[in-house]
């Protein structure tokens, strides 16, 4: 019998199916770890723009979801703007670490891709 004429379930054991879940999860747990590390030395890097956008978030939180969109029109209007031009915008990714949950996605990106809207977890 060849490999064409197998099944998907004949071609993997399953004890092969448990490495494979096995090796994701691990991979997973590193991947996060890594983002974790680099997150954090970002938010050492770029502290006054992080803290303003995290107090940015929190401020619109009020009158529901946020998105980092939002907050950069938001921080935009009270005047950062010359801060937010100096750097990329991958420090967004520190606003909503911890305290938040996500709790949907709205097409308003570029090219109208999805981005993460969030509430303060309770």
């Amino acid at each position: 019998m060849t490999p064409r004429d197998m099944t998907q379930r004949e071609l993997f054991d399953a004890r092969s199916l448990d490495d494979a879940r096995n090796d994701a999860m691990k991979h997973a747990a590193v991947e996060r770890d890594e983002r974790e590390r680099i997150l954090g030395a970002l938010e050492g890097v770029r502290a006054e723009l992080v803290e303003v956008g995290k107090r940015t978030a929190q401020q619109l939180s009020v009158w529901g979801p946020v998105t980092s969109v939002a907050v950069f029109a938001a921080m935009r209007a009270a005047g950062y703007g010359h801060m937010m031009d100096q750097v990329d915008s991958r420090w967004a990714g520190c606003l909503f670490r911890r305290g938040w949950r996500r709790v949907g996605y709205e097409p308003i990106g570029s090219h109208c891709r999805p981005v993460a809207m969030w509430e303060r977890a309770s």
